[in-house]
Formats: structure tokens, sequence, C-alpha cells
């Protein structure tokens, strides 16, 4: 895959695009690597795996999520009412349950640290199923609803009064979608962004929070930007995959930094090195603190007997982590090599398990979705760990589980192969074939000895390293 942002900031003067006199490329860049990839996923040849019914992305309708939206007002409204001293925003795909409660991951060991009656939790419960509210462990919780119909009211009503935003040295946006065959609506992105900054700037007025917390900032750049224009700081915590790959946290021109985090929480020391430019953010303002979820799981989940049954019988087990942007691909290159030995147990584990497609998928009898556990908890019953270029490859060998990368397009090692490098832990796979000889030959370590190898990715004493952060930089 072609890395269009660094091509597209190397060669085009994309900081003179301007409206109002700001910068609109720092959260339009986003917006033009996702149409490009979309255009990627699109043109896969996927007839070898008949899955029409799994698309790479759920097909929503605008109908669809305007009534989701409206469902989503009343979640958790009393707690509008309050008085806070912190704004959380996140998703609630990144709950987990833990203790009977469905706990952010991410977020809530950070809002424990602050103090749950000084943090609102802003959460994106669409087009995700909403966990009832007695349900969830973050204290005081609402719903992004109210504001994304405010969003829409402002979009419309300039429309409605026919105004609009002047787009200076459009042609260079113009040159862009020419040369690389897109056709990105820069000026319904513009005017989303600005109505988002709208509703936050009246928000943050009216809270007055001293910061705010994100698990993801892009997508919510004009969120960041409204906070930083009134002087709030914006911490993000790493969710997911960061490196010298992710478009998102590579910036390779000098732009406004404005639209992204003051502060950013990564699980290690080898995420440091991604930021040595200081295009995207200061290094001094990037702290390894760990992960909370992943030292619960180590210290807590133990494998369940009647699912441990089920792999008796076969030499190997490997956990295979699927993600939308390569889904059928993956499929059928481990469908492919499912035949290959019938010796060796795949368990595939679904991006969206709630997906009912899964369902109807007639795999080799040697693979299996499971979808009633998480990628965490499998890993307690896999000897080995595949993926293509997902998060879960930095995060299965800190769980002890070796990975075996499967190298479709080259897309895991041009995300991995540099970083990945031990081959005592990951190893890559460009055919089935080979991937199959790779199951079967490769050591098996102890997991202890796999975490230790793999020690830079994750930092120890999380909890203490929260609460220094806390201390040091939100007091």
């Amino acid at each position: 895959m072609e890395n269009i942002l660094k091509n597209i900031e190397s060669n085009y003067p994309v900081d003179q695009i301007l409206v109002n006199g700001e910068q609109v490329w720092p959260y339009l860049r986003i917006h033009y690597f996702i149409r490009y990839l979309n255009e990627i996923t699109a043109s896969v040849d996927e007839e070898h795996f008949n899955v029409n019914s799994l698309s790479s992305r759920r097909p929503i309708r605008i109908l669809q999520v305007l009534m989701q939206m409206l469902r989503g007002i009343p979640y958790g409204f009393g707690n509008w009412f309050g008085r806070y001293e912190y704004i959380a925003l996140t998703s609630n795909s990144y709950r987990r349950q833990v203790a009977g409660q469905y706990i952010n991951r991410f977020l809530d060991p950070l809002i424990d640290e602050l103090g749950p009656d000084r943090v609102l939790c802003m959460e994106d419960t669409s087009p995700f199923p909403a966990y009832p509210v007695d349900w969830i462990y973050t204290r005081h919780m609402v719903s992004t609803s109210l504001l994304w119909l405010l969003m829409q009211l402002i979009v419309k009503l300039r429309k409605v009064l026919r105004i609009r935003y002047k787009i200076v040295n459009k042609r260079v946006l113009d040159m862009i979608d020419a040369d690389y065959g897109l056709n990105v609506d820069a000026a319904a992105q513009i005017e989303n962004y600005a109505a988002t900054r709208k509703a936050f700037t009246y928000l943050f007025r009216l809270l007055r929070p001293k910061a705010v917390l994100l698990t993801c900032y892009y997508g919510r750049e004009p969120v960041v930007k409204a906070a930083k224009s009134l002087g709030i700081k914006v911490i993000e915590v790493q969710h997911g995959l960061i490196g010298k790959e992710h478009m998102a946290y590579n910036v390779y021109c000098d732009i406004d930094r404005s639209c992204f985090p003051d502060h950013l929480l990564v699980f290690g020391e080898q995420e440091l090195t991604t930021f040595d430019n200081l295009r995207f953010i200061d290094p001094a303002n990037v702290h390894p603190v760990g992960s909370f979820y992943i030292d619960y799981v180590k210290a807590t989940y133990r494998p369940e007997p009647q699912l441990s049954e089920r792999f008796v019988g076969f030499k190997r087990v490997v956990g295979v982590t699927l993600q939308w942007t390569n889904e059928k691909r993956v499929l059928s290159f481990i469908c492919e090599a499912a035949k290959l030995d019938g010796s060796i147990f795949y368990i595939l584990i679904p991006r969206w398990p709630q997906n009912p497609a899964y369902s109807t998928l007639e795999p080799p009898p040697n693979v299996e979705v499971i979808r009633d556990k998480n990628f965490y908890e499998l890993m307690a019953y896999t000897d080995f760990h595949s993926t293509v270029n997902s998060t879960c490859a930095l995060e299965a060998p800190a769980l002890g589980v070796q990975n075996i990368l499967v190298d479709i397009d080259g897309e895991a090692k041009a995300y991995y192969g540099m970083v990945l490098c031990d081959s005592r832990v990951t190893r890559f796979a460009d055919t089935p074939e080979e991937y199959v000889a790779i199951v079967n030959s490769f050591p098996r370590l102890d997991r202890e000895v796999v975490c230790n190898l793999h020690e830079d990715f994750f930092a120890p004493n999380y909890q203490e390293n929260i609460r220094n952060f806390v201390r040091t930089y939100l007091s």
C-alpha cells in the first residue's frame, strides 16, 4: 500500500490550503488517507471466499444512523447536569468486562486516578450496541448523540442560508484528487469540522474543563482544536497501533499542530522513536505507561476447561485476529492453510463479533469463529497468534504468545518488519505453504520468556505510571 500522505506532504504545498486564515490540511489529511484506503480495499479480488455478507465496514444507512443517534440521547442524560473538571471522549467499542462491569480499558484507570466524580465521559454509542448504563463501570457517562445532532443542525442551517466557507488555494486539493484518482468532498469535510468545533467550543465554555481526555484524536480534530483554542490541555491515550507507518501519527511536512494532542500516553518505550521529528508532538510529551487491561488479563484470566477441550487432539492452536481492511483476504489465506494440515486448529477472532454473517461461514473443520471471547482471553488457549498489521501483533507477545504474521501484499512487513524484528517472537509468512511450515517448526517459548523479550513494547508498573502522570500534568 502506497504511503499516500508521505507522498502528498512531500510534494504539494498543503500548508497553504486555508479557510479563514487557518490551515485545513491537519484535519483533511486523514480523510484523504481513508478515501485512498477504501479505494484499495474495494479493488481487492474477493472471489476466493464466498462471504458476500461480510463487508469491510458494516453498511449503515443515513436513516439508521439518525435513528441510533436519537435513541442515544437519553443515554445517561442526567449526567449532563453535573459539575466536572475533566471531559473524556471515547467509544464504547473499547469496553471490556471486568468484575461484572464494562470498563473502558484505556480511560477508566486514568479517570479513577483523577477521581470518578470529577470526570464526564462522553461516549460514541453508535454504530455499536450500547450497554445498559448500570452495566457501565464509568460513573458519569453520556452519549455524544446530542452534540452530533447539534452539529447536523449547524450544517443544515448554513446550507439553508447558502453560507459557504471559502477555501484558499483549493487548486492544491484539486491537483491531489486528480493525481491520485480520488474524489474527496473537502467542502463537506470543512463544514462538518467547523460545526463540530463550534458545538464543542460552546460545551467547553459552559463546562470549563481543565483537560480533555481522548482514546483517539483523529476523527476528533475539531474537538482538539476547540479545546486548545480555549487553553484546555488535550491528552490522548494510545488505543492501537502507533508507529512509523501509521498515517495519523506521522506528519511529513511542517503544519499547524493545534489539531493534535498536547500529551500522548503510549504503551512502551518503543513508541518514542515515532515522534523524533517534532511535527506531530514533542517527544518530551510522549509518556510510556503500559497497559491496564493486559496486566489485568495476565493476572486474573484462566482458561476454561470446557473450551480447552475443544482443542484436544490438535498439534497446535493459532488465534487469528481479523481486520476490516483485509478480512476476506485473510479468511481465504487461513482456509487454504487449514486444508494443508488438519492437525492445526485456527481460532478466528473477528473485529465485529456481533456481526451475524459470521454464523453463515462454512470454513474447513479445523477453523472456527469464536465470538463469545475476546482476543485477550483467547490468547490463553493458543500456541501462536496471527494477523496482518493489527495492534494485536504488539499485544499478543505481551501476553506471552508468539506471532506468525500473514504478509499479504507486503502489508505485515511494511508495518512491523522493522519493529517486530526478533525472530524468536515474530515471524512472517508470504504464502499458506510457508505459513504452515512455520507453525509446525517455530520453537514454542515459555510465555514468561516471550513477555521478557517483548518488554520494550509495554512499560511495567502501569498504575504507578498513571499516578505519576496525573500528579505531574493534571493536578
